[in-house]
């Protein structure tokens, strides 16, 4: 049971994180010079590297995200996030479905001039 639990949570901090980078909500604490050299060092002697370590590709920096238990502001925010994701797949799809209502009245336009 308590397993189940962990593996849950961690697929739900997944989600939130996917969540999060996807709509730039995310924090980021970007390593400083220093431990910049230090990774460098464990790398080169093969040792491994956090896994709450990651690469931010915009600012060209390694940062920690700092692993905790789901907070009820993190439940909120997967919520929020979750509906935004889908209003806006709504949209795109209402978006799409007037790009070709409005392309089809423009053909017909069309070929009624020739």
């Amino acid at each position: 049971m308590q397993k189940n639990q962990m593996e849950q949570e961690k697929e739900i901090r997944k989600e939130l994180n996917t969540l999060y980078a996807e709509f730039d909500y995310i924090y980021k604490d970007y390593c400083s010079k220093e431990q910049h050299e230090e990774l460098a060092n464990l790398k080169k002697e093969g040792q491994p590297l956090p896994d709450n370590l990651s690469y931010d590709p915009k600012c060209e920096k390694l940062y920690y995200s700092i692993p905790s238990g789901l907070s009820t502001d993190e439940l909120n925010d997967l919520t929020r996030l979750r509906m935004l994701k889908y209003t806006r797949n709504i949209s795109y799809g209402v978006n799409f479905i007037v790009i070709v209502i409005v392309l089809g009245i423009l053909l017909k336009i069309l070929v009624n001039f020739l």
